[in-house]
């Protein structure tokens, strides 16, 4: 692969709808626009190449503890999804994506150049919810915690 085409087969990770039996309680992350600068997470740095890998082996988890499995009163539920998408924010990682630069200034006048450079923008797909629930955006990174989603946008 070259180029444009190699780009997009790194930074756009289409896979297959994933189910996550449980019925946990959710915490639904925050809205990017409603961030304080205190919410913000403190993202470790970690070598760029294997990021990607690493988020989608511990996706299910975070979707499963993040925002829930139980069915919504309206019989909607977040337990099958799948991920139409993953960009890096590091300015620094090898595949430039359009968009990248957007969402990384997004991120940054709200929580700083620094967790901007060490988040992900994962688009996620969920055929169980209303059409206009059904795709949402979501920052990852890895903290002393673990990794986290910690805003939606």
């Amino acid at each position: 692969m070259h180029g444009a085409a190699r780009a997009v087969a790194l930074a756009v990770a289409v896979a297959s709808p994933v189910h996550v039996a449980s019925a946990q309680g959710n915490q639904f992350p925050p809205q990017l626009t409603r961030l304080t600068k205190a919410e913000c997470p403190q993202p470790l740095d970690l070598p760029v190449l294997d990021q990607l890998d690493r988020i989608r082996a511990v996706l299910p988890t975070l979707v499963k503890r993040q925002l829930g499995q139980k069915p919504n009163p309206n019989g909607t539920n977040y337990r099958n999804w799948q991920v139409l998408g993953a960009i890096s924010l590091d300015p620094t990682y090898p595949m430039v994506v359009p968009g990248a630069a957007h969402w990384r200034a997004v991120v940054a006048g709200r929580c700083g150049a620094n967790v901007a450079a060490r988040s992900w923008l994962l688009v996620l797909q969920f055929p169980e919810m209303h059409a206009i629930n059904s795709v949402g955006r979501f920052f990852v990174a890895l903290t002393r915690r673990g990794w986290e989603i910690w805003a939606s946008g």
